[in-house]
């Protein structure tokens, strides 16, 4: 089994106890089995603080609040992506039963045991799907954005010493979000396309791989030659400008301008399981958002 893969997978689904025991298994397999000692809850703030930096045009110069989106244009901006009831009912069906919990408490297996259970409950579903559709066009209250937003934070180990943040979501975000990547992504991918493979293409590392492969067997010719260059950008999620984000989301992704303006225009609160606020999320976008990639993927284009 490729225990990277398989921590990679536990930490998208949001599983952290799970991806702990991968982590400890592949530390166990190169270096023997240890133990680490229990953070406290000053520790734990210290470094969230770091991995996620306070709103800022550079490394120097604070952030406004209107440094960060761009004015919406004249005639107002794209209108929202749509949903249909049958697209939430899908992600519904599809949700991994073993993700941990959001700050509120709900879980997908009691989104699950609510939604797929009875037949009377197609018109909660419909209200779902309006709540989901009012968040996307901007028009949702500010208390559900709050709640929505605010993510339980938490630190993985990496081998070289170093802490690797996640943040794991409310639980019916997180479902809005992998419904959006559904939905939305393959249109995406087609503006983006050919200078990115993670967004709407299906095998998007293996044709990479290929690629890779292909360019390194061409023979060199006179004095020109070959090379790949592979990039590893520290704590990449958390640094990215927001309002570069925002910039790129109304060129190749606008319907998802008023929903990123309501769902990151804003510092969000990141807590850990006992509900102790550690930090914020102010730039960037946010670990364990099922959204995350798709918005970064866009922010670099």
């Amino acid at each position: 089994i490729d225990l990277n893969k398989k921590l990679e997978a536990r930490l998208f689904e949001g599983r952290v106890g799970a991806a702990k025991q991968v982590l400890d298994s592949m530390h166990e397999l190169e270096h023997g089995a240890t133990f680490s000692e229990p953070m406290d809850l000053e520790e734990v703030k210290k470094k969230i603080g770091k991995l996620n930096p306070a709103a800022r045009l550079d490394a120097t110069q604070p952030l406004r609040k209107t440094d960060i989106f761009p004015p919406p244009v004249e005639g107002g901006d794209a209108a929202g992506l749509v949903l249909e009831t049958k697209e939430i009912m899908t992600g519904i069906r599809r949700l991994p039963k073993d993700t941990c919990t959001g700050s509120s408490g709900w879980s997908n297996r009691a989104i699950m045991a609510l939604l797929l259970a009875e037949e009377e409950v197609q018109t909660l579903v419909e209200e779902i799907t309006c709540l989901f559709n009012r968040s996307l066009s901007g028009a949702v209250a500010d208390g559900v954005v709050a709640l929505w937003s605010t993510g339980r934070a938490a630190l993985i180990p990496k081998p070289d010493g170093s802490w690797r943040p996640l943040g794991m979501g409310e639980c019916w975000y997180r479902l809005m979000g992998r419904v959006i990547v559904q939905a939305y992504s393959e249109e995406v991918g087609e503006r983006l396309a050919p200078l990115q493979l993670c967004v709407g293409v299906t095998a998007g590392c293996e044709i990479a791989a290929r690629m890779a492969q292909m360019v390194m067997s061409i023979p060199d010719v006179g004095d020109e030659r070959m090379c790949l260059v592979q990039l590893d950008i520290s704590n990449a999620f958390n640094e990215i400008p927001r309002g570069k984000v925002a910039l790129a989301v109304r060129k190749y992704a606008p319907k998802l301008l008023l929903w990123f303006r309501s769902f990151y225009g804003r510092a969000t609160g990141l807590r850990t399981a006992s509900g102790e606020l550690v930090g914020t999320s102010a730039t960037g976008v946010r670990q364990g958002d099922p959204m995350a990639m798709l918005l970064y993927a866009v922010g670099e284009a």
